[in-house]
């Protein structure tokens, strides 16, 4: 900041940083003792505007914001920026928002932020006579809900058990879908086959390096980077999905990240 001229002294200027808040009683120059109601950006300072009422809702369970938009879960009703989009079960909810994304669990559905649609994160299909080559799978009528990069379970297979299979998806062409060369026993299948892609039951969830984690049970999990639809996807990339299992009594209660860093807590 510049000073005031100051005959009697030699310093005719200073540079001084904002070093936050420090409550350890050991100050630093710029470290601040306390604070009230201050906004801003370093190094200026400023007094905050006044708090504004963004709405009145009954019984709230959870909300989050993305790009100054605001979303509240109301009972079972899901409102985004002001209009209501749908409906989830009532009950404790788990919000994150990862890129165009803001998903809500145990319901395992997202908001697009872009389009205001409610959608679900998990997807399949099941249909009897599925027909099997080497490296697809062919509906009779319909579209797959799929896309290119999605890991997705393959069973109900009776006439051909081993293409029982996980797999992940190599490209979508109409009613046809592909993967690798040479994965499936060729045939048709008369009876009902589902192709799903599905979502691990988070309890907690946060967002962290372009990837969504969260917890089931004792098992950690990492989605397939940038795409939070997809939690087991290992094609041997450093962008595949992530699961590790941990020792220790009683479920993940909380999970938050710290730097470069996921911290998970337990009782």
């Amino acid at each position: 900041m510049r000073m005031p001229y100051l005959p009697q002294g030699g310093i005719s200027a200073v540079t001084e940083s904002i070093g936050g808040l420090w409550l350890t009683g050991d100050y630093e120059n710029g470290s601040l003792a306390g604070g009230l109601h201050l906004g801003g950006e370093s190094p200026a300072l400023c007094q905050r505007r006044a708090p504004r009422d963004e709405g009145k809702y009954e019984d709230p369970q959870a909300m989050a914001v993305s790009g100054g938009r605001l979303a509240i879960i109301r009972g079972s009703r899901v409102i985004w920026d002001g209009a209501d989009i749908g409906r989830v079960t009532e009950g404790k909810k788990h919000m994150a928002v990862i890129g165009k994304r803001m998903v809500i669990f145990p319901d395992k559905k997202y908001i697009d932020t872009g389009t205001g649609a409610l959608c679900d994160m998990e997807a399949s299909v099941s249909a009897s006579g599925m027909t099997f080559e080497g490296g697809s799978i062919e509906l009779t009528e319909g579209q797959w809900p799929f896309a290119e990069g999605d890991g997705v379970e393959i069973s109900g297979c009776a006439e051909h058990k081993a293409n029982d299979l996980s797999l992940i998806v190599r490209g979508v062409e109409g009613t046809r879908l592909r993967f690798d060369d040479n994965v499936f026993e060729a045939g048709t299948e008369s009876g009902s086959v589902e192709v799903r892609r599905r979502l691990p039951g988070l309890e907690v969830i946060c967002e962290s390096g372009n990837r969504l984690w969260g917890c089931e049970g004792n098992v950690i999990y990492g989605s397939k980077l940038g795409d939070p639809l997809n939690f087991f996807v290992y094609d041997g990339l450093s962008t595949d999905s992530y699961a590790v299992t941990t020792g220790g009594d009683g479920g993940f209660t909380a999970c938050a990240p710290y730097g470069s860093h996921i911290m998970f807590f337990k009782e």
